[in-house]
């Protein structure tokens, strides 16, 4: 005869030991979405890292200066004369093109050759883009590079070298922390840009800061207060 036990499906007797254990001990098992683990590198990663330091970093390092000071010129004089509050023209926004090459070229600069897109959305997506998790500031780079977006931001971005002058060359979206009515004009703003046409794609971190990735944390409702569709990436 076969006891109950051996009959039983793991997934039942997995969740029987865990009832048993005491809430401290489950809590333990549910993952830290702020949690990094460490580093191990090996006598030969060091001594890698140690070769390229010394001839393909210096190499690396002058081309991304160089690309951002080129950047920061150029958005500088593209964006003279521009009207934040209304949609750029078309060719305003063909100008804006040749961001998005400095941005890959700064992608391919710290080592990402090649960029997977394993899904290719509609052509009627919606306008709000919403992104998670958000893992590093790396993300920026590769969803500037791949959607050409406005985002909503911190007002320090805006302060930001390179970071801050392409965001706003991009129409992005600035909220300040410390006014009380700031995400009340946000939320106003977004629905705006959501309905009215000739705005870019507007990209959300719902999160509101960086995690591991490895979980999902609860979302702003911010994100969501325009009441628009959204499109998950």
């Amino acid at each position: 005869t076969i006891s109950s036990e051996v009959a039983m499906p793991h997934s039942y007797t997995r969740l029987k030991d865990e009832k048993a254990l005491h809430p401290t001990e489950r809590l333990q098992r549910v993952i830290n979405p702020f949690s990094h683990d460490g580093f191990n590198f090996t006598p030969l990663d060091y001594l890698k890292m140690a070769f390229i330091g010394v001839t393909l970093f210096p190499i690396r390092l002058g081309l991304i200066l160089l690309i951002f000071s080129t950047v920061i010129l150029y958005v500088t004089l593209i964006s003279i004369g521009a009207d934040a509050s209304k949609p750029f023209s078309p060719l305003r926004r063909a100008l804006l093109q040749p961001v998005r090459l400095a941005v890959r070229l700064v992608i391919l600069c710290v080592g990402f050759w090649y960029i997977p897109v394993r899904r290719q959305p509609s052509s009627s997506r919606a306008k709000m883009l919403v992104v998670s998790p958000h893992s590093t500031f790396l993300d920026a780079f590769v969803l500037t590079y791949l959607e050409m977006p406005a985002f909503v931001a911190m007002k320090a971005v805006a302060s930001m070298p390179v970071v801050g002058n392409v965001a706003t060359a991009l129409q992005t979206i600035y909220v300040d922390r410390y006014d009380p009515d700031s995400k009340h004009k946000t939320a106003q703003v977004m629905k705006r840009r959501a309905l009215e046409p000739g705005w870019p794609p507007l990209l959300v971190f719902p999160e509101g800061t960086c995690t591991n990735g490895r979980a999902l944390i609860s979302f702003k409702l911010g994100a969501f207060s325009p009441g628009q569709p959204v499109q998950p990436m």
